[in-house]
């Protein structure tokens, strides 16, 4: 007999390598998550970017604007020309008014302080009657008045209530006075309260001291703004002076362009920024000469008699 170690065994062989080969398998699934490593997450690449898919198509149309049509824009060019206009006329104003105060202090005579203001004055008409004009054919209303739009403009881009300031005695707002002197309202106040009792073959009256008394020695410059709108009231008194002229049909021999317009507004009842324009030179004028007024009509007589004696000698 063989020994027993090198018998052969009919039995089947036992299951020991499926066994170690399943112990395998089970270390290996319950270990499974043991040989990965802890990452950032981070998107690929590909996907920051947007899918086709999500994309929106723009579609972009360019509009060419006609610069010939008429926009109904209140702040297109036509409030650019009335700035333009105001801010010509107040060069022109200061310059009228340098030139009175030289004839004040004696360093020019009567005649040329005249002629240069009449000449300014007809050079800002034609300047003013370009604005108005382009204004009435514009698509803004030809019946709102170009001063008054203006002002409202500032007052909306300063946020000010263009409420008046009554408790002094203004019909505009204290703190946009700056602008209502700059675009002429207070005389455009004043001349259209005038407007409204003017009527045909009927010769308007002031009472003498309705607004007060005028005191040519006063220091303008030490007054308020209540009390130089009422200064300018009392002065503008003297509007029925040229409504006498018209009425009466009074001829002169030379009129400036001043009283022409005066007397042609007796007429139209119509305020125009040039009248008040003109009418605040002719207020300007006054606040110049303050107490100096007289010597402006002995130097007139004195203009007067040295022509007289110029066309006795030729």
């Amino acid at each position: 007999m063989l020994p027993k170690y090198l018998q052969s065994d009919d039995r089947q062989p036992t299951q020991t390598t499926s066994t170690k080969d399943g112990d395998t398998d089970l270390d290996m699934f319950l270990n499974k998550f043991a040989v990965l490593t802890v990452e950032e997450p981070q998107e690929p690449e590909q996907e920051q970017r947007a899918s086709p898919g999500s994309q929106k198509l723009v579609k972009v149309e360019l509009v060419k604007n006609d610069e010939n049509k008429a926009t109904p824009s209140y702040f297109g060019h036509m409030f650019f020309k009335a700035f333009c206009l105001f801010q010509d006329l107040h060069n022109i104003r200061a310059f009228i008014s340098h030139t009175w105060s030289e004839y004040r202090d004696k360093r020019i005579d009567l005649m040329n302080a005249a002629l240069v203001t009449d000449s300014a004055l007809q050079l800002a008409r034609d300047l003013a009657q370009e604005v108005v004009d382009d204004w009435a054919s514009s698509t803004l209303s030809p019946d709102d008045n170009i001063q008054d739009l203006v002002f409202k403009a500032a007052c909306v881009i300063r946020r000010i209530l263009p409420n008046p300031s009554a408790e002094i005695g203004l019909p505009y707002n204290k703190h946009m006075a700056d602008v209502a002197e700059w675009c002429y309202l207070p005389t455009w106040v004043i001349l259209g309260s005038s407007a409204r009792v003017l009527q045909d073959n009927h010769l308007p009256v002031f009472k003498k001291g309705y607004f007060g008394i005028y005191d040519p020695k006063a220091n303008r410059a030490g007054m308020s703004l209540g009390q130089k709108f009422n200064e300018d009231k009392i002065l503008l008194q003297f509007l029925p002076e040229f409504c006498m002229i018209g009425t009466f049909g009074i001829r002169m021999p030379s009129s400036d362009s001043i009283t022409k317009g005066l007397i042609e507004f007796r007429k139209t009842k119509k305020v125009d920024p040039w009248l008040c324009f003109a009418s605040q030179i002719l207020l300007d004028v006054h606040h110049t000469m303050r107490y100096n007024t007289l010597s402006v009509l002995d130097d007139l007589r004195m203009s007067g008699l040295r022509i007289q004696k110029s066309l006795k000698t030729t």
